[in-house]
């Protein structure tokens, strides 16, 4: 889970931390074929759209959003990669 602030400016540090930091669990925890997910607490701006797709096509990793902690939201492409965990 990473927390992304009201204006935005730090999605894309905070998208790269949690790259980085899945990662190295993965390997520290011995599980290579481990699922990928980021978790923020915004949505992506329109301008950062772009983030969602590369994560999940190009990385393997899903991303969900939430605001409120009890609905997790994703787009498509994440959808599949996670299966039935989100809305």
């Amino acid at each position: 889970m990473k927390s992304i602030n009201s204006e935005r400016s730090n999605t894309l540090s905070q998208i790269r931390r949690a790259i980085s930091q899945l990662y190295e669990y993965r390997y520290i925890y011995g599980q290579p074929d481990a699922s990928l997910s980021i978790v923020t607490n915004a949505e992506l701006s329109r301008s950062q759209a772009w983030l969602a797709s590369y994560l999940a096509k190009d990385r393997r990793i899903a991303y969900e959003w939430t605001t409120d902690f009890q609905v997790f939201h994703a787009d498509d492409a994440s959808k599949r990669l996670l299966g039935a965990v989100v809305s």
